[in-house]
């Protein structure tokens, strides 16, 4: 797993050898394709990311309960602004 400041919600997964991307906009709606051009600019990008992003599912423990109590954070506004 990864952080990065960007706040992006792009998923990319190979499933059986085929790329899919799943791109969440709008808050509520998702955006799914398994289109060659778009999936490998996609992998191509997150790659590019992950290269300036922190390890944080393997190193940087002290960093890892901060990252985690930050989204549990977002969650709990999200569900009061909900009620």
């Amino acid at each position: 797993m990864y952080e990065n400041e960007l706040g992006d919600n792009t998923i990319f997964v190979k499933l059986d050898g085929v790329p899919n991307v799943f791109k969440a906009f709008n808050s509520l709606n998702l955006l799914h394709t398994t289109n060659p051009d778009f999936c490998h600019s996609v992998e191509a990008y997150l790659r590019g990311l992950i290269s300036s992003s922190n390890l944080i599912s393997r190193v940087r423990e002290k960093e890892r309960p901060e990252f985690f109590n930050r989204l549990l954070s977002s969650v709990k506004t999200f569900r009061e602004r909900s009620a």
